[in-house]
């Protein structure tokens, strides 16, 4: 038969509770930083992602030309594929600001960086699409990210 565990009294607690305060609020700080943070490199990969989907709807659309014979059945088909394979996100209407998003900023793309969606008019940002981007973009977003880092040396 076990021992039952001894409680300790509440005056022991609360002595054991302050003494750890401080450890708790340094701990506390740190995981909220880190949210912030991944919420922040989140939101910056989407708005990249959304980009070069919008990219890739243009070059498509206009193979080679240097304008495009515009067709609702383009964005049509590929909602339906990335719908189904992604979900959410990908509806005609979101495919269609993407590709909106791009037009707009297509001479511009330096300056679409980690605080990107504070930059761009609300009115084109209507919603995100699903988080789980294709690895190959993620890749390309990094490796971009990395060329127009500027070096420690010149922060």
């Amino acid at each position: 038969m076990k021992k039952p565990t001894r409680i300790a009294p509440v005056r022991n607690q609360n002595i054991a509770a302050r003494r750890i305060a401080p450890l708790v609020e340094q701990v506390r700080a740190l995981v909220h930083a880190a949210r912030r943070e991944v919420a922040s490199n989140v939101n910056a990969l989407q708005v990249r992602t959304n980009f070069e989907i919008g990219r890739l709807i243009v070059e498509h659309e206009q193979r080679g030309r240097r304008r495009a014979d515009y067709g609702e059945e383009t964005l049509v088909h590929l909602s339906a594929s990335l719908s189904a394979e992604f979900g959410r996100g990908f509806s005609r209407a979101n495919l269609e600001y993407m590709r909106k998003f791009y037009l707009l900023w297509q001479d511009r793309p330096g300056l679409i960086s980690q605080t990107a969606s504070g930059k761009l008019p609300a009115a084109e940002i209507r919603q995100t699409v699903s988080a789980k981007s294709p690895a190959g973009i993620a890749q390309k977003i990094s490796a971009q990210r990395r060329a127009t880092s500027p070096s420690p040396s010149a922060r």
